[in-house]
């Protein structure tokens, strides 16, 4: 039990952490910290666009999907709920937070040069990142019959988020809350799913 409202503190400080930082990206503008590290990122090799393009996949509605499908599959039910409901929460909370914040993505200007991607929605926080760490922590709290294989998508989770800025379409910040929101909602979600009752022979004494 103690256990359990540890986790659910963290996620729910996590969250916390997330709201505080998108009530402070309204109307502001990103810090010149996050346009140096975002510019940094975004300059370099063109070379590393194949590699990075299909590891975005798992913060992409698809790749979840895929996911939480082969979790379901290979775990059974309570673990393809983790993941799916993770996944789903993130996928909502980004989206109403986008439109809420309406923070724009980076220019040209911002960059030093044309981004990689031109997108026309809004940048704070990261769906890509929310997306990507609530699956990937998810499945890492979940698949313990894995062993060590089970946080295997944790730094595909980080790397989908430089990808994000390496095509210029975020910000570090938006990567970062996006990071933090997907983190906070997979420590919330896995301690609320039930779990399930451990089956085993009929007790004698009814």
């Amino acid at each position: 039990m103690a256990r359990s409202a540890t986790i659910i503190g963290i996620g729910l400080a996590l969250l916390a952490m997330f709201v505080v930082a998108g009530a402070f990206a309204i109307d502001a503008d990103p810090a010149a910290w996050e346009i140096e590290t975002t510019r940094w990122v975004h300059r370099r090799d063109d070379a590393w666009a194949v590699l990075l393009w299909p590891i975005m996949a798992l913060g992409s509605t698809p790749g979840g999907i895929a996911v939480t499908g082969l979790v379901w599959w290979q775990l059974g039910r309570r673990p393809g709920l983790v993941v799916g409901i993770s996944f789903a929460a993130a996928y909502v909370t980004a989206s109403v937070a986008k439109r809420v914040v309406e923070r724009a993505r980076p220019d040209a200007i911002d960059l030093g040069e044309m981004p990689r991607q031109v997108l026309d929605t809004f940048a704070f926080p990261s769906g890509h990142s929310a997306q990507s760490f609530a699956i990937a922590v998810a499945v890492a709290l979940v698949a313990t019959r894995w062993g060590p294989w089970r946080f295997a998508l944790v730094p595909l989770a980080a790397i989908t988020s430089l990808a994000r800025m390496y095509f210029g379409v975020h910000f570090l910040g938006d990567v970062l809350a996006g990071a933090v929101l997907g983190t906070g909602i997979a420590l919330v979600v896995d301690q609320l799913v039930p779990r399930d009752t451990a089956s085993g022979p009929p007790d004698p004494s009814g």
